[in-house]
C-alpha cells in the first residue's frame, strides 16, 4: 500500500485487502500480508482468528440445520443466509 497521508484506510477495507491478498495467493504469509498493507502481523492474526470463528459458528449452523431438516432445507437455508449477510454489511 503506498504511502498517502490523505488516505486512512477502514478497518473494514484492511479486511477487504487481507481477504483479497488470501484469494490471490493462498499460500502467502502474515508477514507478507502484514508488509503489503502496511500493518503489524499481530493484526493480521486477529483478522483470520475472526474469520475462523465466523466460519466455525456458520458451520455448525449449518450442522444443526442438516440434523433438523432435510437437505433440501438445508441448503435453502444456507442460501437465505448468504443472501441476507451480503444485504446487510454494516
Amino acid at each position: 500500500m503506498s504511502d498517502n497521508s490523505f488516505f486512512k484506510p477502514t478497518a473494514l477495507y484492511k479486511e477487504f485487502m487481507i481477504l483479497d491478498l488470501i484469494e490471490k495467493d493462498a499460500h502467502i504469509t502474515q508477514r507478507q500480508m502484514a508488509s503489503s498493507i502496511g500493518v503489524a502481523v499481530s493484526l493480521i492474526n486477529s483478522y483470520i482468528d475472526e474469520y475462523d470463528l465466523v466460519i466455525f459458528l456458520y458451520n455448525a449452523l449449518l450442522e444443526k440445520f442438516y440434523q433438523a431438516y432435510n437437505q433440501d432445507t438445508v441448503f435453502k437455508a444456507a442460501k437465505y443466509l448468504s443472501n441476507y449477510s451480503s444485504r446487510n454489511q454494516y
